[in-house]
């Protein structure tokens, strides 16, 4: 799309439904820096203030463009960072040229430094993986220090070479049902098991996304904290309130949780909107 037309839109729902923010769900957004600089340019020409987010690459960052990002209104970039590991990421595609997690260091360094908040992204359950590479992946994950870290399991979505991979070697079965547990996040265990069980695999990513509790929801800078969320639930819809505190503790994941309350909470600001 132009950069006019994409504009257009954002000026359309801007105007029309009060719309303050979007996110472009779109992991080739930065490909292109020329069309990035046009559409910042653009935004900036119209005066719209707009708060957006996007995805974006490790290979793909450049601090004068990131500037020019954040001038326009960008407020958070999001990584596939993928895995700590050389080794995982070659075996993923990630590897490209040079040290990639020296890549992936400095793209944070350069967030932190323009006060751009990023979302990290990683996957456990790859070939070949060990538990060093495991290690290597949490060793990484909290050194750069993301906003909001989530670990999900490898998904080998049809037409993906992983995919490919996974029907060769007998790691899935090709008649699976397509149903939520293809979703990034599987209830509790994951689709397929490599090098590890699915048991062993839901409890490394339980340890692993439980240590980002802290980060992820008690430092959040959001206009919501999640302290006001869970008293708001509480004295409102106890019964869902402590739905999911059984959850927790049938799941010991406290993200589970958090991502309940909040969906009951925006459910319920939904319905006070029609009012």
């Amino acid at each position: 799309r132009s950069v006019k037309n994409v504009v257009d839109e954002m000026e359309h729902l801007n105007k029309t439904y009060g719309m303050k923010g979007i996110y472009f769900c779109d992991d080739t957004f930065t490909l292109s820096p020329k069309w990035v600089r046009e559409y910042c340019e653009e935004l900036k020409k119209r005066g719209l203030k707009i708060k957006w987010a996007c995805q974006s690459r490790v290979d793909q960052t450049d601090e004068d463009l990131m500037r020019v990002m954040k001038n326009s209104g960008l407020v958070q970039l999001d990584f596939g960072v993928e895995s700590g590991s050389e080794k995982i990421l070659k075996v993923l595609g990630k590897g490209g040229h040079g040290d990639r997690t020296e890549q992936i260091k400095h793209s944070f360094k350069l967030c932190k430094k323009l006060d751009i908040r990023t979302l990290a992204t990683f996957i456990i359950g790859n070939p070949e993986e060990t538990k060093e590479d495991i290690e290597q992946t949490f060793s990484l994950a909290k050194e750069i220090k993301a906003d909001y870290t989530a670990f999900y399991f490898l998904t080998p979505y049809p037409g993906t070479d992983i995919y490919d991979m996974a029907i060769k070697n007998n790691w899935l079965d090709p008649d699976l049902p397509f149903s939520e547990i293809w979703a990034h996040r599987q209830p509790e265990l994951p689709l397929m098991a490599i090098t590890f069980s699915r048991e062993e695999l839901r409890d490394i990513r339980r340890h692993l996304q439980n240590h980002f509790f802290t980060r992820n929801y008690l430092r959040s800078s959001g206009n919501i904290s999640f302290y006001s969320i869970l008293l708001s639930i509480l004295f409102r819809r106890p019964k869902v309130f402590f739905e999911a505190f059984k959850k927790l503790l049938r799941t010991r994941r406290i993200d589970y949780v958090v991502e309940t309350l909040n969906a009951e909470y925006w459910r319920m600001k939904k319905y006070e909107g029609r009012g």
